[in-house]
């Protein structure tokens, strides 16, 4: 792996995101082309309980003078005042997932997480599963805010969680050539087979395995997590932002989300 000739030759691959969108699974893929973690190279001042990066103008002043190829991943919110011509090696990418799928995703994932490490302890974790995904539609609030803040900020190269699942070769080529980066196509390839669900778990996708950080690596789960509560209080909660959420993401993929504002009552007789 290298940079495109005629750019600088060290990039900084910054993998800021929401929780439960992939992103794990994209730094394994940039670790798997060449790119090195990043991470390993700051100080502590620098990195959140978890090692992922705090985004700020040290921060990033401070790895941009790595003279490698290397990731980051970041659950911060986008920097302010950020002006990509000062930052030349720097490439941001976020990912985009419906928001459906991430908060099923989510429901499993804090019901077993350690509450040190932000989990929600035993009283979520006892809670039937539509139950959980119903808590977090209301109180949800770090997970809503994360995918707004990222998905309308407009210096981050964008990947959808249901593309890079679809077609995870020509997704992560696009990607690697967003950030100036020549891939070669067996590397890739490679890549994407060594972090393949099955090839990381021991499961076809689809195959569910709860309390697992991979649980079950498909799109489109919500359908059958989602009960009526569920869907009621995603198109309301939050005075419609997760139903208006959904429907952007969608949009971006060119998509539709399905949602529809609920109906206005007529008058009454």
């Amino acid at each position: 792996m290298r940079s495109r000739r005629g750019s600088p030759p060290n990039r900084q691959v910054i993998v800021a995101t929401a929780g439960r969108v992939g992103s794990t699974w994209t730094c394994n893929l940039l670790s798997g082309v060449g790119l090195k973690p990043g991470h390993r190279l700051l100080p502590g001042e620098f990195l959140e309980k978890n090692n992922t990066l705090i985004i700020d103008k040290a921060a990033v002043a401070l790895l941009e003078v790595e003279p490698f190829l290397t990731w980051y991943k970041s659950h911060s919110p986008p920097p302010p005042d950020y002006v990509p011509a000062e930052h030349p090696t720097v490439r941001f990418v976020t990912i985009l997932r419906d928001p459906r799928d991430m908060l099923v995703s989510a429901a499993d994932y804090l019901a077993w997480l350690d509450a040190k490490m932000g989990g929600k302890g035993p009283a979520f974790a006892a809670l039937p599963e539509a139950d959980r995904i119903l808590e977090l539609i209301e109180t949800g609030d770090w997970f809503l805010d994360s995918l707004e803040r990222w998905q309308e900020w407009p210096h981050a190269i964008q990947l959808h969680y249901e593309d890079l699942t679809r077609d995870p070769k020509g997704s992560f080529s696009a990607l690697l050539e967003a950030c100036d980066l020549e891939p070669r196509f067996d590397t890739v390839a490679r890549a994407v087979r060594e972090n393949d669900f099955a090839a990381k778990t021991g499961r076809n996708a689809g195959v569910e395995s709860k309390g697992s950080f991979l649980r079950k690596g498909i799109v489109g789960d919500w359908r059958s997590k989602f009960d009526e509560r569920c869907l009621e209080r995603f198109a309301t909660a939050k005075d419609g932002r997760w139903r208006r959420l959904a429907e952007a993401v969608a949009r971006r993929r060119g998509g539709d989300a399905g949602l529809h504002a609920p109906a206005a009552e007529g008058p009454k007789a």
